[in-house]
């Protein structure tokens, strides 16, 4: 009797499709992991800053400028070093006040011993006072046992982030330390000053930088132009009369580019009606809807020096349906201006009409 063998045709293909779901979950579960790693890694950092910004570290005179100033210019790694270091030395300061006061006790002891010596006080109170001696001594070695077993949990405590009790251990540390105030204050009113003269300084910085940032927009828009080959463009018409746009060109792909050469030789309203002419077939190219930014973004950017739209258009992004109407409203008022008889007549968006008071 023949055998006969069954081969499953899709079993290909299963195989290949479970091992695509197999790498897919597997490059969710990296995903997830790396997410989960960034997030432990900002909990761990804003720790830090926390903990830095309650023991006196970084620069500012409020909480909220030390922990701004802490998250600029610090590493996780930076900051676990000073935390650590800074909770090491107020640990030190304690351990060293304890030592010093354990010293003073002894040396009075050891003073009140040899004052009852040389009083004759005889042997009886010699051996008084070595008892007494011995008693405080004891005592004090008991004290700092027990001074070490409490300041142990400290360094625990703020290790665990309870910033409170960092910023009363640091202010007890510097009562300790009793610095003068006087110089405290001298020291504070420099560093005052300092920063004012940091912020004036950077204030100006920006000014300039942005100063520059326009002059190289300008003269870039400038370079543009001059490498364009003049023979080139063609001739822009205004679609209303026909007639052509003075010192307005177009592309071979429509785009239109004002000549400054030709522009200089008008007149400041023929000028600037030439260069809204151009930014008005810029805006009928584009949809209704789109988001023009009219207070330097790129879509009118060559048609003008830089702040050229700043009187015309308000800050931030309008569709281009309302960027077109204002555009149509100023031509108007313009060449209203340019041809009126008496009274200045205005353009009215809702009308669509000129108006004469």
């Amino acid at each position: 009797m023949a055998f006969q063998l069954f081969v499953d045709p899709t079993a290909g293909a299963r195989s290949a499709a479970s091992s695509i779901m197999q790498g897919a979950g597997d490059l969710a579960d990296s995903i997830k992991e790396r997410r989960e790693a960034k997030k432990k890694e900002r909990k761990l950092f804003d720790s830090y800053v926390t903990q830095a910004s309650a023991l006196g570290l970084g620069e500012g005179e409020t909480e909220k400028e030390r922990m701004d100033d802490l998250r600029t210019n610090q590493t996780p790694e930076s900051l676990q070093g000073m935390v650590e270091g800074t909770k090491l030395k107020i640990y030190q300061d304690m351990q060293q006040a304890n030592i010093a006061n354990t010293k003073a006790r002894t040396a009075e002891t050891n003073q009140n011993v040899d004052q009852s010596k040389d009083l004759h006080l005889g042997t009886k109170n010699y051996q008084n006072a070595q008892t007494v001696y011995l008693g405080e001594q004891t005592q004090a070695a008991k004290e700092n046992r027990e001074q070490k077993r409490e300041d142990a949990p400290i360094q625990t405590e703020i290790l665990k982030g309870k910033v409170a009790e960092s910023g009363q251990a640091v202010k007890t540390s510097k009562s300790n330390r009793k610095m003068n105030k006087r110089r405290m204050a001298n020291e504070d009113a420099k560093t005052a000053i300092y920063g004012m003269n940091a912020h004036v300084a950077k204030m100006n910085a920006g000014t300039a930088q942005q100063q520059a940032a326009n002059q190289k927009q300008e003269q870039d828009r400038l370079d543009r132009q001059s490498s364009i080959d003049k023979g080139s463009l063609n001739p822009a018409f205004d679609k209303t009369s026909g007639k052509p746009i003075p010192g307005l060109y177009m592309t071979n792909d429509g785009k239109p580019i004002p000549w400054e050469s030709d522009l200089a030789n008008l007149s400041p309203e023929q000028s600037e009606l030439a260069r809204l002419k151009g930014a008005l077939v810029t805006l009928e190219g584009m949809p209704d809807d789109q988001e023009v930014d009219v207070d330097g973004g790129n879509e009118l950017r060559d048609l003008a020096p830089v702040g050229w739209f700043g009187g015309l258009f308000s800050a931030g992004e309008d569709e281009a349906v309302t960027v077109r109407e204002r555009v149509r409203g100023k031509i108007a008022e313009l060449e209203a201006r340019r041809n009126q008889s008496g009274g200045v007549r205005r353009y009215d968006p809702s009308s669509g009409q000129l108006t004469t008071p």
